[in-house]
């Protein structure tokens, strides 16, 4: 800056002085701050700019001199936060703008005081619930706790509790009513064979789709109509349980096998009167093939025997009358064997 003179020659021929006054105007120099979000860039000293620091811009000021703007560039960060929700399945959560049913993440962009986003990162687990069914088949007159309640007739019941993660334990049971069989039965016949009294049995149960019969001998049967045979006399407590599916019942009777009684005569008079002649052994026809005798004296002597019930004429097997006298028999029906004495007059 100064005064500065300039000698000219005019147009007259004679000196011209110029005195110039110089004045030297600085430089304009401007400071400012500016603060962009993360992931945002601005167009700071000569280009876009995403990184905090301090950028110059050399500008013409309105005197015709540079202008110098110092700009201050802060970054401010952006909010991320993560979360995860548990929750059932069957059940929906409000998450990445809409109500979501299924497992996955899920992102929502929310404003934060400083006008920067914040993105929320949600992590949804959908937990399964527990469901079962269940089929009971229940006797009638017995009940089930199902449903709230104990139940005794047939239906679909519903029980929901919770888990062990807090979701719905749904268990569906189909009870089924069963009707409860009656076991009965009746003895129809009996009739004595060589292998011991056989006894038919007719089956007058109800309601019952398996038989187990137990004959009071160490037998056993199951069949619906049993025949069986009791080998030796006595009493026989004959018990039949009847099942349908769970359900069953059981019928006893006390069945009474008498021993054989076979008339042995005592006494025989072989005098041809047609009474008492010989010596017999009325038994069925159905024991003759298991039936046999011997006849001894009283020393023990083997006088007659017989593989058959044929009557004895008081002859030994040589053909020899027997005298008058006390003698003894050995009588065997299938498994009974009879002894005594008779007498021949």
């Amino acid at each position: 800056a100064g005064s500065y003179n300039d000698t000219l020659v005019a147009t007259n021929g004679c000196d011209s002085v110029l005195t110039t006054v110089l004045s030297v105007i600085g430089p304009s120099t401007f400071t400012t701050n500016l603060s962009i979000c993360q992931g945002d860039s601005v167009l700071l000293g000569g280009t876009y700019q995403n990184t905090a620091g301090s950028y110059n811009d050399t500008l013409t000021a309105a005197n015709g001199c540079d202008s110098v703007l110092t700009t201050v560039l802060t970054i401010l960060p952006i909010a991320s936060t993560t979360d995860t929700v548990i929750t059932c399945q069957g059940d929906s959560i409000f998450v990445g703008g809409a109500f979501q049913t299924t497992a996955g993440t899920y992102y929502d962009t929310l404003a934060t005081s400083n006008n920067c986003d914040s993105v929320l990162s949600t992590t949804l687990v959908f937990n399964s619930y527990f469901y079962d069914t269940l089929l009971i088949d229940l006797c009638q007159g017995d009940s089930v706790y199902v449903g709230g309640a104990y139940q005794t007739t047939s239906g679909v019941f519903v029980d929901t509790t919770s888990t062990s993660n807090g979701c719905d334990s749904i268990i569906q049971t189909t009870v089924t009513v069963i009707s409860q069989p009656t076991a009965d039965f009746e003895v129809v016949g009996m009739n004595l064979s060589c292998e011991g009294t056989q006894v038919q049995l007719i089956n007058n149960s109800a309601n019952a789709n398996s038989f187990f019969w137990n004959f009071g001998d160490g037998m056993t049967s199951s069949e619906e109509h049993p025949t069986h045979v009791f080998t030796a006399s006595g009493n026989y407590n004959v018990v039949l349980t009847v099942d349908s599916s769970i359900c069953s019942d059981s019928h006893a009777y006390n069945l009474v096998i008498a021993e054989l009684q076979l008339i042995i005569p005592n006494v025989i008079t072989p005098n041809n009167d047609g009474h008492n002649d010989y010596f017999t052994l009325p038994v069925d026809a159905d024991l003759e093939a298991c039936t046999s005798y011997k006849i001894f004296n009283r020393w023990g002597q083997l006088l007659y025997e017989s593989k058959t019930t044929e009557m004895w004429d008081t002859r030994t097997t040589s053909g020899e009358l027997v005298p008058k006298g006390t003698y003894f028999y050995i009588v065997e029906v299938g498994k009974t064997i009879y002894k005594g004495t008779f007498t021949i007059l």
